[in-house]
């Protein structure tokens, strides 16, 4: 099954954008077109899953940055690019996902524990996660937060004021750059 499929078959809500950028996403990846990561990044310009509580980064929209946009793949990076990896996701509270080369699977990063960790799934496994596996237990009181309506590429910031949002490009700035670091740090001396 492709990401279509699991687009088709989500019980929750899902909108998928339009890409800017597919085209120069996916040749700026270097990944085959046909794998999901291509896939994505060509035909997309993101995936809002369940009223946005997710957000897919593809090929760029107007309302969210391309994979190769956030990574500084085609000009100057939005924001830290991370080394041997690339940030794939956002959420509503200011989590991140990036699929690490080292690992080859995603990496989470929550602002309430303010640590990366590993989730165990290789990318398409991680697609097809945020459109059918069980949201509410991987981030527990997270998503009981009220949250004011947001905009694709903004977030919650958790550590400020009730209702406080952020764009997500500076809630990256403030968490998870040291800490990204140090993962890498860690991994590269197993």
């Amino acid at each position: 099954m492709s990401w279509r499929d699991w687009v088709a078959d989500a019980e929750r809500t899902v909108e998928v954008l339009e890409p800017l950028r597919g085209e120069a996403t996916l040749a700026a990846l270097q990944v085959d077109a046909a794998s999901t990561l291509g896939s994505i990044a060509r035909e997309t310009g993101g995936i809002l899953v369940d009223e946005g509580w997710l957000r897919l980064l593809g090929g760029g929209s107007e309302r969210l940055p391309s994979l190769a946009e956030w990574a500084g793949l085609l000009d100057e990076p939005l924001v830290e690019p991370v080394d041997r990896g690339l940030c794939v996701a956002a959420d509503a509270v200011g989590g991140f996902f990036v699929l690490l080369a080292q690992t080859n699977r995603v990496h989470s990063f929550l602002p309430d524990t303010l640590e990366w960790q590993d989730t165990g799934l290789g990318y398409s496994e991680f697609v097809h996660w945020t459109l059918s596996g069980d949201l509410d237990a991987f981030y527990g009181e997270l998503r009981g937060r009220d949250r004011p309506a947001l905009a694709a590429d903004e977030a919650l910031s958790i550590h400020e004021a009730p209702g406080t949002t952020r764009p997500i490009v500076e809630l990256w700035a403030l968490y998870p750059g040291g800490k990204l670091r140090e993962l890498l740090e860690a991994k590269g001396r197993d």
